[in-house]
């Protein structure tokens, strides 16, 4: 039971830090820009981590304060997404 709590935990550690990324997991994982098997991987990795309360205050402190790294981050994603659409929509286009 206790595997299965610790699992819980810093499952939802991984996406709040997702989160203060910019990042949704689920939308990356359906596009395809990541795989679940990634996902479960990185948790597992985070899972082994003895000091999630730690992290936990520091994600709170970076989306509720968030730092030029993480502005600086967040913009550069969305530039990604961005040019990321506009090669599917060319290769749509192109598919035609």
């Amino acid at each position: 039971m206790r595997a299965q709590s610790t699992l819980k935990t810093h499952a939802a550690l991984f996406d709040r830090m997702s989160q203060a990324l910019g990042l949704d997991l689920q939308e990356q994982a359906i596009a395809g820009h990541l795989a679940f098997d990634e996902i479960s991987e990185a948790v597992l990795r985070c899972s082994r981590c003895a000091h999630p309360r730690q992290c936990s205050e520091r994600l709170v402190r970076c989306l509720y304060q968030p730092s030029k790294r993480r502005k600086a981050i967040v913009a550069e994603r969305g530039e990604q997404q961005a040019d990321e659409r506009q090669a599917d929509e060319r290769q749509a286009a192109d598919e035609r």
